[in-house]
C-alpha cells in the first residue's frame, strides 16, 4: 500500500485525524497559546509540572525539545508523553475519591517499575492480542505500563487498568 492509501485507511478506521486551519484558530483567538499544536502541548507540559512536583527536569527538557523541534514525529511523541502522565493523574484522582492515602501509595508504586523497565527494557511482555505496535507491557498490580523498549530514554506510552478495554484504547491512541 502507498502512504496515501495507508493514510486514507487510517482516516476511514478512525485512527487518524487531519487538522487544518490552525492559522485561522490562532488569528481568531488573538494568538491564544492553545490555538496551536505546539501551544497546546506546552500548556499540557506546564499542567503536568503543576500537578506533579516530582516531574524531572530531564523529562521536561526532552519533551520541550520535541515540541521546539517542530518535527511531526517529535510532536506526536511529546503528546504521547503528556497523555501517559495524564493517565497517572487519572489513576490518582480515581483512587483519591475513596482513599487519599491509597492514591498516593499507588503512584509511589509506579516509580520502581518505571526505573526497572528503563534499566531492563526487554523485561516487559509483547501483547499481539492487544496491539501490533512495537510496545511492551509491564504490570504493576492491576495496571499495565505500556512502553517503547527501544527508545532511550524509555518512552511510557500509557498506564492503564487491566480491566479496561485496552485494545480499543491503544487503537485510539495508536503509538507513534
Amino acid at each position: 500500500m502507498s502512504p496515501l492509501e495507508d493514510l486514507r485507511k487510517d482516516i476511514a478506521d478512525g485512527r487518524a485525524v487531519i487538522i487544518v486551519g490552525a492559522g485561522i484558530s490562532i488569528q481568531a483567538t488573538d494568538r491564544e497559546e492553545c490555538a496551536s499544536w505546539t501551544g497546546l502541548l506546552r500548556h499540557g507540559v506546564r499542567h503536568c509540572a503543576d500537578v506533579n512536583a516530582d516531574l524531572s527536569d530531564t523529562w521536561l527538557g526532552i519533551v520541550g525539545q520535541e515540541i521546539d523541534s517542530g518535527d511531526l514525529d517529535d510532536l506526536l511523541s511529546a503528546a504521547e508523553k503528556v497523555r501517559a502522565l495524564a493517565d497517572l493523574q487519572e489513576i490518582w484522582e480515581y483512587i483519591f475519591q475513596d482513599n487519599p492515602e491509597a492514591a498516593d501509595r499507588m503512584l509511589d508504586e509506579f516509580h520502581d517499575p518505571f526505573g526497572s523497565l528503563a534499566r531492563t527494557p526487554g523485561m516487559g511482555h509483547i501483547r499481539r492480542d492487544l496491539t501490533f505496535q512495537s510496545v511492551r507491557f509491564g504490570p504493576v498490580r492491576s495496571y499495565l505500563i505500556v512502553y517503547r523498549s527501544e527508545s532511550k530514554p524509555l518512552d511510557i506510552v500509557a498506564v492503564l487498568h487491566g480491566k479496561r478495554d485496552l485494545k480499543k484504547i491503544l487503537r485510539k491512541r495508536k503509538p507513534v
